[in-house]
């Protein structure tokens, strides 16, 4: 039995998706915003290779951007970050923050292409047997990284349902998603990709080697 017998089920949306893209998982509840940023990342196939935040009433007001400001949680450890986070993001745990069901903050990735998800306390699970987070359901696959943000990758997916192997911005598209997107790499015709397709063995798998961040200050 795992000493961590509390979690929390969050349901992580990115916002503006149409149809909606959304993973539903667990973690522990004594994560740090860190470790949900990690998990997010692994739920949803991203990279983990631009900077995050996440924003929310939850956190208090800032006293740097304005009355109706909420303080930001940020990863201190990133040299640009040093004047922009309020609040260490692998010193602060979620447990402070998540207390009732229902309650929900914004967490962003990527300052360019803004990715914005949101994350809402679905239930708090009560004796939990695993350290690690799990991915409970999902769905639609996610968008790959560098894509523009939400708008552009579903402008991506709408041209690739109309694909014409004549078409050269078609063309270099779709050989440009095969690289990104791993359910894509071995299809030869856009219009076979399957936008539902989750691969959730590959998702819990990584879920499962999850290793905690350490705290800078360690």
């Amino acid at each position: 039995m795992s000493k961590f017998n509390r979690a929390y089920q969050l349901k992580i949306s990115i916002k503006n998706s149409k149809p909606p893209i959304w993973r539903r998982v667990i973690v522990p509840a004594d994560f740090t915003f860190h470790d949900l940023h990690l998990t997010i990342q692994s739920a949803f196939e991203w990279m983990n290779y631009h900077l995050y935040c996440f924003n929310s009433p939850l956190f208090g007001k800032s006293s740097g951007y304005g009355v109706d400001s909420s303080k930001t949680i940020i990863d201190l450890s990133i040299d640009e970050n040093e004047d922009l986070g309020e609040i260490n993001s692998r010193e602060e745990k979620i447990d402070q923050y998540f207390k009732e069901v229902g309650n929900r903050m914004i967490y962003t990735y990527d300052f360019g292409d803004n990715w914005d998800h949101e994350v809402v306390l679905e239930e708090v699970v009560e004796n939990y047997s695993f350290s690690y987070p799990q991915c409970v359901k999902a769905k639609r696959c996610a968008p790959c990284e560098d894509s523009s943000g939400i708008w552009g990758w579903q402008e991506k997916m709408k041209m690739m349902e109309n694909y014409d192997s004549e078409d050269t911005e078609m063309v270099e598209i779709f050989e440009w998603l095969r690289r990104m997107v791993p359910t894509m790499e071995i299809l030869d015709n856009p219009t076979k990709f399957d936008p539902e397709d989750i691969d959730f063995d590959y998702i819990n798998e990584k879920l499962e080697n999850f290793e905690r961040a350490e705290s800078i200050f360690d």
